[in-house]
């Protein structure tokens, strides 16, 4: 479940599973059957055909070639022989020993890095900002279906409204309406067979928003666990119920 610095590395033709065998980190072909363009993804371990992060979504590699490595230098990157090298992180400490591991959360960590979902949000996952390192955790839409490039729609966590807030664009596309006092959405009713707690931590270091469902597996839909996508026109459809909300689904 872990690559190492100046260590092995992962191949096309490899993949880095997370230690409870939940999920797994491989290279993999998006897009219409004539493209050539791969990418290096996160799925669920028993559900590959879906991929819940990628890496290089705005910079496919052309071939079946690409190799993940992090390099004597601390540089975490990909290399393929068709074209320049995708870098994700470079170390500020030459010296350190490096490692990333890929967690049962679906976390791919490097040190204290982490490479989160892009168009889907898992339990325990975060919506909001670091107030100390400035990150924002939000997630953005696929263009379409089959192209990770990022999409028009963007789904955050507004601290002031207490709501989360999809956007187009730079445009307020949807709201769901604060989160109330008895942990449901004014504008989100959710699937109660699978026991939402809804969650919003705010201090001095970060605001964000998060969630668990009791009765999440972290296995294919069929068995009952909970997954939110952001679509790339604009819904956001909990897909253990296929329920979809957000703009024109409401």
């Amino acid at each position: 479940d872990t690559l190492y610095q100046g260590g092995e590395v992962l191949r096309f033709s490899s993949r880095l599973v997370s230690k409870n065998k939940l999920f797994t980190l491989e290279f993999v072909r998006l897009g219409s059957a004539e493209s050539n363009a791969s990418y290096l993804g996160i799925c669920y371990q028993n559900n590959r055909g879906h991929h819940i992060w990628i890496a290089n979504r705005d910079r496919p590699i052309a071939d079946s070639l690409g190799v993940l490595e992090i390099d004597g230098s601390g540089t975490v990157k990909v290399t393929y022989s068709a074209g320049d090298l995708v870098e994700f992180y470079s170390s500020q400490s030459p010296t350190a020993k490096l490692k990333a591991t890929l967690e049962d959360s679906s976390n791919f960590v490097l040190k204290d890095a982490n490479s989160r979902s892009d168009h889907t949000f898992l339990p325990g996952m975060k919506l909001g900002i670091n107030y100390r390192t400035g990150q924002n955790w939000s997630l953005t839409s696929w263009m379409s279906d089959l192209v990770p490039a990022p999409g028009a729609f963007t789904l955050e966590w507004e601290r002031d409204g207490q709501e989360l807030v999809m956007k187009r664009r730079t445009e307020i596309y949807w709201r769901s309406g604060p989160l109330t006092s008895n942990g449901s959405f004014e504008a989100y009713r959710l699937n109660s067979r699978l026991d939402y707690s809804f969650l919003n931590v705010s201090n001095i270091d970060e605001d964000y928003f998060m969630f668990t469902a009791a009765r999440n597996k972290l296995t294919p839909p069929e068995t009952g666990f909970s997954k939110w996508l952001l679509r790339f026109d604009g819904g956001l459809e909990e897909q253990s119920k296929g329920q979809t909300f957000g703009g024109n689904h409401c």
